[in-house]
């Protein structure tokens, strides 16, 4: 039997890439977010020869790793499907990554499971959709931890695991502390590894990467350390101490993380392996050095780590199988509500919106994006229906660059003025005397306001 799964664990991989493009394909339907249109936008700049700027205006945000590798994609497919499809193959390589270290650290069955189990996380399924960076990140990250426990045995490994560390660094701020991670695992856990060349030329090219960042900043803004960043930071979270308490609730609370049986397992599995996986524990902890101090809380930000902390989950459902074989049915049931919940609450708009009206076990608006997304296609749907010809849409900067393809009738006119008319835009809250001509039947209530032309 294991021959057999050895054999087809590529084919085993493969099916599970194509159920997550499955459960992609619904969320295809929605437009994509702000950040990601500027992550469009941003990367063409960027192709097109006229720097790291979003509206020619030089940009000190969000990195631009992931700008510069989704727009030939966007190139090719367009803005909406080229960034969904950049996030799903994201998702692809996030897959490939958990395989890879859970089956050098752990076993081949713990890997299979794990990534089956990650197939059909919420949260996963979700950052498939909207174009972010989270899960380039978390797959440059993850490939990195590989090439990094690899390189124990065959030093040329550190090479690799610079190249990887190093990008993961230029896509999101979250992986400068695996530079740290590096240094330190291998002089204080390797220290036979100090003298090797390659260990120190790994470190060197994962610090360079970065540092290619660092001169931009230098050579635009005069600064190094130059990111709007900072500001948000001391002016949202002025005590880090009550910010970190607060995201140890946030991201402690099952719900926010891996749901509650398998959390509850994967306590288990860090008690009863821990100790045999320090690079896995050191990895989880660096990963969430930034998340844990950073003001906004969502569960993107920890997912990085969320492949490691399942891979301890499903060591300890293992674990305690092997003793208590009775409470295998009772618990993979268990396990395939919960998960099946989860998707339909969070994924799936018209899912969500069905428990909605037939139920009343959980609040009308959870504040899960799928509610936001499905109530907004709801609102749009009924301006490119009921629109007059050559009406004006109020959007946003970013949208109006990026929206005009096939999010509209093509005959609306997207617009960031807010005095022309006859104006369509959406709201959740009315002014005085907007005129509403449509509210949804969904959560969150979205309105539907009109403003005349004036004869």
């Amino acid at each position: 039997m294991s021959i057999f799964i050895e054999k087809y664990q590529w084919l085993y991989i493969a099916g599970c890439c194509f159920i997550l493009f499955l459960l992609w394909l619904p969320g295809f339907q929605y437009p994509i977010v702000s950040d990601t249109a500027r992550y469009a936008l941003l990367g063409e700049s960027v192709w097109h020869g006229n720097g790291y700027s979003l509206f020619g205006v030089p940009y000190a945000k969000h990195l631009p790793f992931h700008a510069i590798d989704a727009y030939p994609l966007v190139w090719m497919f367009g803005t909406n499907a080229g960034m969904k499809l950049a996030s799903l193959l994201g998702g692809f390589w996030v897959l490939v990554g958990t395989y890879l270290i859970i089956k050098d650290r752990f076993s081949l069955n713990i890997a299979l499971a794990t990534v089956l189990a990650l197939t059909f996380h919420h949260g996963f399924v979700w950052m498939t959709v909207v174009g972010s960076a989270d899960l380039l990140f978390a797959a440059l990250f993850l490939f990195g931890l590989w090439a990094y426990n690899k390189s124990e045995k065959d030093s040329s490994m550190y090479l690799l695991a610079g190249v990887f560390w190093g990008f993961a660094c230029l896509t999101r701020y979250n992986g400068v502390p695996l530079l740290g991670l590096y240094l330190l695992y291998g002089l204080f856990a390797r220290s036979f590894h100090r003298k090797l060349s390659t260990f120190w030329i790994g470190f060197i090219v994962a610090c360079g990467l970065f540092g290619l960042w660092l001169v931009r900043n230098i050579l635009v803004f005069g600064n190094p350390l130059h990111t709007e960043y900072s500001g948000e930071l001391s002016s949202k979270s002025p005590d880090l101490l009550a910010q970190f308490i607060s995201n140890i609730f946030y991201y402690v609370n099952p719900l926010q993380n891996i749901l509650p049986i398998l959390f509850i397992f994967s306590l288990y599995g860090i008690w009863k392996f821990g100790k045999k996986q320090i690079l896995i524990i050191c990895s989880i902890i660096t990963i969430l050095l930034v998340t844990s101090i950073w003001w906004v809380q969502a569960m993107r930000f920890a997912f990085p780590a969320y492949p490691l902390i399942l891979a301890f989950a499903i060591a300890g459902l293992f674990d305690v199988f092997k003793k208590y074989k009775f409470i295998i049915p009772p618990l993979f049931i268990l396990i395939v509500i919960s998960h099946a919940g989860a998707l339909c609450m969070y994924n799936f708009g018209s899912c969500n919106a069905f428990v909605d009206k037939t139920t009343n076990l959980v609040p009308k608006n959870l504040g899960l994006t799928s509610e936001g997304f499905y109530a907004y296609k709801k609102a749009r749907d009924y301006i490119n229906a009921n629109a007059e010809e050559g009406a004006y849409v109020l959007v946003d900067e970013a949208k109006l660059n990026t929206w005009a393809e096939d999010v509209y009738r093509s005959d609306l006119i997207l617009t960031l003025d807010k005095s022309v008319t006859p104006l369509y835009f959406m709201a959740e809250l009315l002014d005085f005397g907007d005129e509403v001509v449509f509210i949804t039947d969904v959560y969150p209530k979205t309105l539907v306001i009109f403003r005349r032309k004036v004869e």
